[in-house]
């Protein structure tokens, strides 16, 4: 059998260290050992990634909808191992699609914190999963509005909110009060700065391709600021708010 970990925290959770990476890998590893389950990936992880973002448009959820894909193809057995139901989703669709086609292939989803393995077959079941997850859609949807609105009224202030691009770090500046200013400024970070420089040098040279440049980060030992391989999802990103084009 196959069997894969997954982990997930927003931006937002990272910041309140409630249910963070380290707890979500204690309970999925202590509850692999228990089950006997051998681990056939080292545990893929989505750090600072919405739930709200469907599973198969993460770095590392892509990652592991292509292992699954695999491993069905070669006739081997799955099994998903992830902390709770919102480490994989918080949209209603993105769970009732993913679900129904892991059921029909046959994989074994565990929940370490919610009762272990998951009857994907089970009606009872999947209508309390759909309850849940209406649940945690709604809630994210509201806590997204509040959100939005927050930030409206402190960008018309002129204070810069959220992380600084990659390639540059945020400054913080304070008045004579101890107070923040609205004259928040981004600085280039020399060492982000230096990744960038080398994406643009390997898109001129291999013809824009986000996955190849993604291969030849990684072999150099270049990270990303989440200290994980790079991949043509955060190649495009940059490359796109660069202007350039990024074609896989």
């Amino acid at each position: 059998m196959q069997t894969y970990v997954y982990e997930r925290v927003s931006t937002e959770e990272q910041k309140k260290s409630r249910n963070g990476l380290e707890a979500q890998r204690s309970n999925n590893l202590g509850y692999c050992d228990r089950l006997g389950l051998a681990l056939s990936h080292e545990p893929l992880v989505d750090a600072g990634i919405s739930g709200g973002v469907p599973l198969h448009e993460r770095p590392d959820g892509a990652r592991l909808v292509g292992l699954i894909k695999a491993a069905h193809a070669a006739g081997e057995a799955v099994a998903v191992v992830s902390s709770d139901s919102e480490r994989l989703f918080r949209s209603v669709a993105d769970h009732i699609a993913t679900t129904e086609l892991w059921r029909e292939m046959g994989v074994s989803l565990h929940l370490s914190t919610e009762g272990g393995e998951i009857d994907l077959e089970d009606a009872d079941a999947w209508g309390m999963r759909m309850m849940k997850a209406v649940w945690s859609e709604w809630e994210r949807r509201k806590g997204a509005k509040r959100t939005k609105a927050a930030l409206g009224a402190l960008r018309k202030r002129g204070l810069k909110i959220g992380p600084a691009p990659y390639g540059y770090s945020n400054v913080v500046e304070f008045n004579t009060a101890g107070e923040r200013t609205a004259r928040g400024r981004h600085a280039v970070d020399a060492s982000e700065h230096a990744v960038v420089e080398r994406m643009r040098m390997l898109a001129a040279q291999h013809g824009h391709k986000a996955t190849l440049i993604a291969e030849v980060l990684n072999r150099e030992g270049f990270r990303t600021r989440h200290d994980r391989p790079w991949t043509k999802f955060h190649v495009s990103r940059i490359l796109g708010r660069e202007k350039w084009s990024a074609n896989a």
